[in-house]
């Protein structure tokens, strides 16, 4: 698998380093001999181990790395990295073991600073009781809400300077 490196008896700092080097994104997932995630490390996390002397695989891995389950959608995986400022995210599947690595090298992406006006402030009238105590937009289409929707969509195509007009029931 791509960007990935599998940690056995003869890893060494320099090796990782080489891996990460040909890796080509500036990111490399690790995994033991199971292919279960351990970490990641990034051409930061390698600034970094340098900055304080270190020439350790310890050092060098991010143990404790932002990952997510392979069966979230492209929107969630990219709305959760633009949120987070980053460009790699490990997916695993749910024993923990690395299923892929994406990348938002990998997609078409231009952050587009136009600003998103969500007009989120209806009576809701027409939905009668559904939305007695929940505003419309705060409904929920499978396990989120309608606004979450509508917010993820435009994430994944680049927008991220978000308007929300409310006015009832805010």
């Amino acid at each position: 698998m791509k960007h990935v490196y599998e940690i056995n008896e003869n890893s060494t700092f320099l090796s990782a380093v080489e891996a990460l080097d040909q890796s080509g994104i500036g990111f490399l997932a690790f995994v033991d001999e199971n292919e279960k995630l351990i970490g990641i490390a990034t051409d930061g996390d390698l600034r970094r181990a340098i900055i304080k002397g270190e020439q350790s695989l310890d050092a060098l891995i991010n143990k404790a790395p932002l990952s997510m389950p392979v069966s979230n959608s492209r929107a969630k995986i990219i709305a959760t990295l633009t949120q987070s400022h980053r460009r790699h995210m490990p997916l695993v599947d749910p024993e923990g073991k690395l299923v892929r690595v994406f990348s938002l090298d990998d997609i078409q992406f231009i952050a587009k600073n136009n600003p998103v006006v969500i007009m989120a402030g209806g009576l809701g009238s027409r939905l009668g009781a559904l939305t007695k105590d929940v505003p419309k937009p705060m409904l929920k289409i499978g396990p989120k809400p309608i606004l979450e929707h509508i917010i993820e969509r435009f994430v994944s195509h680049g927008f991220y300077n978000f308007y929300i007009s409310v006015n009832f029931k805010t």
